[in-house]
């Protein structure tokens, strides 16, 4: 249940992040189409909301480490042992098989069936 509250955390981490690249790139546009000097308060706005989102992004990047370190903290830790020799214990040979003997030639005319 916690790995997926881990996944879930990474999930968010790339839409923010992918929010911060688009609003990355409004804002350079804005820049560049010289609109700052027409609406001053809007670039202002922009440049605090941009600001802002690296801001969170930072922040969800330390708490999603500190989440996947506190639950590889709680996963617990797996040792693996070497496998002991087995003792040698003598080789056990297969009962010899049984050989069929077929039976005595009956009779003319009486029937013999093999079970």
């Amino acid at each position: 249940m916690l790995v997926l509250f881990a996944l879930f955390d990474v999930l968010i981490l790339g839409v923010v992040a992918s929010e911060t690249g688009s609003a990355g790139s409004v804002a350079y546009s804005i820049l560049k189409g010289d609109l700052c000097s027409t609406y001053n308060h809007y670039c202002r706005h922009l440049g605090v909301a941009l600001g802002f989102t690296l801001f969170a992004l930072v922040l969800l990047v330390v708490l999603l480490w500190t989440s996947l370190i506190s639950l590889y903290k709680r996963i617990p830790k797996q040792t693996f042992e070497t496998p002991q020799p087995l003792a040698q214990s003598p080789v056990q040979t297969p009962p010899q098989a049984q050989t069929l003997q077929t039976p005595p030639q009956a009779k003319e005319g009486t029937e013999t069936y093999a079970y």
